[in-house]
């Protein structure tokens, strides 16, 4: 018995060991488990069309579901990058619609599945294949939630979510030599269509072309897959993954082995999704799509990934390097540029000083001829008596004051520390004291005028 157990034991152990595991998903442990069960409350899916569910529907609407016996969920997927999304919204944005009228009550009327349908297929037929590419586009099937409601006493509203495929499907899906005969798979489109057909015209749809108020693409089934398969094959039409999504949370989870298989899968096929758009470049997209899907071609698109991260950041680095040179050149530029302002502040200052100086020394220069010519010399005039009269501003203001106050005077004399004015009476001559000027004014005295005699003759005699 214990060497059956220790048998066991070895198998288990070997094909653990021996196990291919997913190329994707190594990483696939519970905590990821755990992830996709959370990701499937649909944070994913395109918030804008979620609120337009929220808008037509109530909340607590079911699911979306295939109204025929079998219980379909589709997860549909919404892929910018499908190149047939833009053919069916082209299409869409060309139907004419009417203003969405306000809604005064709300009374839900339960209409027979075949009137649904028979309204999605006038659709179909009368409107959206007589557009400009809408030809190849079939009508497929209408699920729930449906909604059929009386507005108000002229208007009935309906909002019908319908799939549509597109006739130019693949069928050869394997793309191998022998085809099979009959066989054809569709890539499918779910869009949102919203009626309010007059009261009048209720069930009959004679005037659909004028009761069409908004028109949506909600998304697509992944790859070409079919929204009617004769069985519901989890695995295979409604992939439970993280990459498709509808409305609300599903609670059916698949076992974490196929769950790897299916994330697997729809990584492998991203190119073959978003890279054909009819049967004829199919397989050319499929060959694509299976050759990217090699390991060899995902280590080279990593080596080359690694490559060009590696050359990012050298060249952001030398970037980085070259912005720190450019930098130290420009605060060495400015620093310098501070350093000559500097300068040449000093330099127009001291410039400023000096004319300063000599504006000063010339007005200065200019005052002291004024005075000259006037009479007045540097020296303290010395007479028989002097009378202090105050203070002047300058010799103008003391003489003047001189001759108003003390007519009889023959000098006056300015100066001093404070600018003191004196009246000298009988002024014969100065003395050489600097800090004070003197005058004569009126009649010089008798010894002033001998004394000029006497300088003029000395002056005279020099000459000879």
């Amino acid at each position: 018995m214990l060497y059956i157990l220790f048998g066991i034991l070895i198998f288990l152990l070997f094909l653990a060991f021996f196990k291919k595991s997913c190329n994707i998903t190594e990483n696939f442990d519970d905590d990821t488990y755990k992830r996709i069960k959370l990701s499937r409350k649909n944070y994913d899916y395109p918030s804008d069309l979620k609120n337009l569910y929220i808008k037509y529907f109530k909340q607590d609407d079911s699911l979306p579901t295939a109204i025929n016996k079998h219980v379909i969920h589709p997860k549909v997927m919404y892929v910018n990058n499908d190149k047939k999304y833009e053919t069916i919204k082209n299409i869409l944005s060309k139907i004419t619609k009417k203003n969405e009228t306000k809604i005064i009550k709300t009374r839900n009327k339960f209409l027979s599945f075949e009137a649904i349908n028979k309204l999605a297929r006038l659709f179909i037929s009368d409107i959206f294949n007589k557009i400009d590419g809408g030809k190849v586009f079939k009508f497929g099937k209408t699920i729930n939630p449906i909604s059929r409601q009386i507005i108000n006493d002229k208007i009935i509203k309906y909002v019908i979510p319908m799939f549509i495929y597109d006739l130019s499907g693949v069928q050869n899906p394997n793309c191998i030599t022998k085809v099979i005969e009959g066989k054809r798979s569709n890539h499918n489109f779910l869009i949102l269509v919203v009626f309010e057909f007059p009261k009048n015209d209720d069930k009959i749809f004679k005037t659909i072309k004028n009761s069409i108020v908004a028109t949506y693409l909600m998304g697509s089934l992944p790859e070409d897959q079919q929204s009617l398969p004769p069985k519901n094959f989890f695995d295979n039409v409604f992939d439970h993954d993280m990459h498709y999504s509808w409305f609300q949370e599903y609670k059916i989870m698949l076992n974490k082995e196929t769950q790897k298989e299916i994330l697997d899968d729809k990584e492998n096929k991203k190119y073959l999704l978003t890279n054909w758009t009819t049967g004829k470049d199919y397989c050319k997209a499929k060959k694509i799509s299976d050759e990217r899907a090699t390991p060899e071609y995902k280590a080279k698109v990593a080596a080359t990934k690694k490559a060009e991260e590696e050359r990012l950041v050298k060249e952001a680095a030398a970037k980085k390097a070259e912005e720190e040179r450019l930098a130290k050149i420009a605060a060495a530029k400015k620093a310098e540029e501070e350093r000559l302002a500097k300068i040449a502040v000093a330099k127009k200052a001291e410039e400023e000083r000096l004319a300063k100086i000599t504006a000063a020394k010339k007005a200065e220069e200019e005052r002291l001829d004024k005075e000259k010519t006037s009479g007045w010399e540097i020296g303290d005039g010395i007479s028989s008596k002097e009378i202090y009269l105050g203070i002047s501003t300058d010799v103008y203001e003391c003489e003047k004051l001189v001759k108003q106050k003390q007519p009889t005077a023959n000098g006056v004399t300015f100066g001093g520390s404070n600018k003191l004015c004196y009246a000298e009476f009988n002024m014969t001559k100065r003395n050489t004291n600097k800090k004070w000027k003197s005058k004569f004014i009126g009649e010089k005295s008798v010894t002033a005028k001998k004394q000029e005699g006497f300088t003029n003759i000395f002056n005279n005699v020099s000459l000879f």
